[in-house]
Formats: structure tokens, C-alpha cells, sequence
């Protein structure tokens, strides 16, 4: 079998464009803004939570409530 880049590029944008890598992305941009919003103090790359906020905003609105509503961890911090 070999391999064909052009084949594998057209195959992941049509993922990466799809209701699932759209998912897949904006989970992605959520998660890593919770992780980031973690560290404390000077460390806190706070340019690069706004970003991805603003990307998660304007490219996937309303994943982020979404996101609140089936995320695990979320429903265990209402609990507690």
C-alpha cells in the first residue's frame, strides 16, 4: 500500500470540516482552556486562554455550554 499525501490531506480536511471534527475541536479548545485556567500566578498564560476562548467563541458558538452539560468533571464539581 502506499502512501499518497494529497489523498490523506483531502481525507482529514473533510474530517476536520465535519459535525464530528468540529466537535472533536471545540471539546479540544474547551478542555485545554480549563487546564490552562488551572495554573495560578504569573505562570497563567493568560493571552492564550483569551485566544482559545475567542476561537471557541466565534468558531464553535454554544459548544461551550455544551461542553458544561456533558463534561464529567463539570456535573462533579455541581455535586460537591
Amino acid at each position: 500500500m502506499s502512501y499518497d499525501y494529497l489523498d490523506n490531506l483531502k481525507e482529514t480536511m473533510e474530517f476536520a470540516n465535519s459535525p464530528r471534527g468540529n466537535f472533536i475541536r471545540a471539546k479540544a479548545l474547551y478542555l485545554g482552556i480549563q487546564k490552562l485556567c488551572e495554573v495560578e500566578g504569573v505562570l497563567r498564560e493568560v493571552s492564550d486562554i483569551c485566544d482559545m476562548q475567542h476561537l471557541l467563541d466565534v468558531l464553535h458558538p454554544g459548544m461551550e455550554d455544551l461542553m458544561k452539560l456533558t463534561n464529567p468533571w463539570e456535573r462533579r464539581k455541581e455535586v460537591n
